[in-house]
C-alpha cells in the first residue's frame, strides 16, 4: 500500500504560479514558460489552485467558474483545465488528492457540476466523473455552401440580409446573442469571461466576428479565423461560433462563409454529432474532395458535485410528470450519498431526501449519474452495462425524464 504525503491545496502566490507554469510546460505542449505564465495571469490568481508540500509545488489546476445549459437552464459549473502533477511526483496519488480537494471546494462554494476534457479517464472516473458528451469536428468543402437546402422564401430573404463586421465595442452584443442561442443546446456553456477570452483573443488581437441583420434585427453572428494549412495550397476557415436564431440567419451566414472559397477550400467547425450547421447542406456526399467529414474530436467528462442542486436547477421537458426514487453512492461528497426522490412537474425538478429506499428505487453511483444527467446515455443503456440497477418501470421513467437532443460542447478549455 503506497503512502501519500498530505499536501496543502491553496491559491498560489507569485512564486508558486511560476512553479505551476513550469509543471504545465513539462506536462502539455506550450510555447514556453513565459507564455504559460502569462496565460495563468490572464486566468486570474483567484482561479488557480496548487497542491504543495512544505518543500515543493506538486501540481495544480485552472478553474473556470461558469454554467452549463441543460433543459434550457444554466446550471452552476466549474470547468477544469491544466490539471497537472510534476513528473517526479506522479504515480503517488497526488492527482487524486488534488481532484478530491477541488471537488470538496466546489461543493462548499455551491456549484452543482464540474466539466473537463480528461487526459486520463481512469483518474477522473476514480473521483466521480464520466464520459458525458461528444465534441465533434465538422470539416467540409466551402463549395458546398453555394448550394443550400431551404425554401425559396428563406433563400430570397437571406439575400436581403446585411452582414456587419464586429468591433471591440460590439462584444457585449455578441455575448447577448450567444445567451439567446446557447440555452437551446444541451451541454453548451454559459460562458465566463475566461472562456470568452479564449474565443475572442488570438495572439493579443481581437478574433474576427460578424453580425447578420435581418429586417433591422440582429439574428445571427459568427466568429471565425482564416488559417493556413501546412503543405497545402489553400487556406481553410475555422468557425468558432455559429449563432443563428432564425432559418434566414442560418442561410445568410452560410452564404457569407461561401464567399471565402476563392482564398480557402475548406471549413472546420466544432460542435456536436447533430450540429445544426449542416441542416441546410443540399448534398452531403460526393467525391472524396466533396464530402463532409464529421468525426469525434474528443469526449468531455462531467461530474455531479451537488446532487440536489444539479437535479433541481436544470430544466426538463414540459408535459413530463414523473417521480423517480433513487439511491446514489458518492464516496467523496457524503452529502450526496443516500436515498432521494426526484419529482418532475411543469419543466422543473424537486429533490426530496428519503430515510429508506423504496421497491422502485434506482441504484447508481455518482459516476453513472453524469451520463444519465446529460442524456449521453439512457437509463436503459446504463442498466445494460451494469452501471444502474432498478425495476423496469423506474428505468423507463428515468430514460424519459433525461431524454433530449445529444449533448454537445463546442468550446474547449
Amino acid at each position: 500500500m503506497r503512502m501519500v504525503m498530505h499536501a496543502q491545496y491553496i491559491q498560489p502566490n507569485e512564486e508558486e504560479q511560476k512553479d505551476l507554469a513550469r509543471i504545465l510546460l513539462s506536462s502539455f505542449a506550450s510555447d514556453g514558460e513565459d507564455v504559460t505564465f502569462q496565460w495563468l495571469k490572464r486566468c486570474g490568481v483567484e482561479n488557480l489552485r496548487v497542491l504543495r508540500t512544505q518543500e515543493h509545488v506538486l501540481g495544480g489546476l485552472v478553474r473556470y467558474n461558469m454554467g452549463q445549459f441543460f433543459g434550457g437552464q444554466s446550471v452552476p459549473n466549474v470547468g477544469l483545465g491544466g490539471v497537472c502533477i510534476s513528473p517526479e511526483a506522479r504515480g503517488k496519488g497526488y492527482a487524486t488528492q488534488l481532484m478530491t480537494r477541488a471537488l470538496q471546494e466546489f461543493y462548499e462554494e455551491g456549484y452543482a457540476l464540474s466539466t473537463l476534457y480528461g487526459s486520463s479517464q481512469r483518474l477522473y472516473r476514480g473521483v466521480g466523473y464520466d464520459l458525458s458528451g461528444h465534441a465533434f469536428s465538422i470539416d467540409m468543402p466551402l463549395q458546398m455552401l453555394t448550394q443550400l437546402k431551404a425554401s425559396e422564401e428563406v433563400l430570397q430573404a437571406a439575400k436581403e440580409t446585411h452582414i456587419r463586421r464586429g468591433t471591440r465595442d460590439d462584444v457585449p452584443a455578441l455575448k447577448a446573442l450567444h445567451a439567446q442561442y446557447a440555452p437551446k443546446h444541451n451541454g453548451h456553456l454559459d460562458r465566463c469571461e475566461s472562456i470568452w477570452l479564449r474565443i475572442l483573443r488570438r495572439e493579443e488581437k481581437l478574433q474576427e466576428f460578424v453580425f447578420l441583420e435581418e429586417n433591422g434585427q440582429t439574428t445571427g453572428a459568427l466568429t471565425y479565423q482564416v488559417c493556413s494549412a501546412p503543405h497545402k495550397r489553400h487556406d481553410y476557415v475555422k468557425v468558432r461560433d455559429f449563432i443563428a436564431l432564425t432559418p434566414v440567419a442560418h442561410v445568410g451566414l452560410m452564404k457569407f462563409l461561401a464567399g471565402f472559397r476563392t482564398m480557402a477550400d475548406r471549413l472546420v467547425r466544432y460542435g456536436g454529432p447533430t450540429d445544426p450547421f449542416i441542416t441546410h447542406i443540399a448534398e452531403y456526399l460526393g467525391s472524396q474532395s466533396q464530402i463532409i467529414k464529421a468525426q469525434r474530436d474528443d469526449y468531455w467528462m462531467m461530474r455531479v458535485v451537488n446532487v440536489k442542486q444539479a437535479l433541481e436547477t436544470r430544466g426538463y421537458q414540459e408535459g413530463i410528470e414523473v417521480s423517480i426514487p433513487m439511491h446514489i453512492d458518492d464516496p467523496i461528497i457524503a452529502e450526496n450519498t443516500g436515498d432521494w426522490r426526484l419529482d418532475i412537474k411543469a419543466g422543473r425538478g424537486h429533490m426530496h431526501k428519503l430515510s429508506t429506499p423504496t421497491e422502485e428505487s434506482l441504484s447508481l453511483s455518482i459516476e453513472a449519474l453524469a451520463p444519465l444527467y446529460t442524456g449521453f446515455q439512457s437509463a436503459h443503456q446504463l442498466k445494460q452495462t451494469g452501471l444502474l440497477r432498478g425495476p423496469d418501470k423506474s428505468i423507463s421513467r428515468a430514460t424519459l425524464a433525461f431524454s433530449g437532443p445529444p449533448p454537445s460542447l463546442p468550446d474547449d478549455f
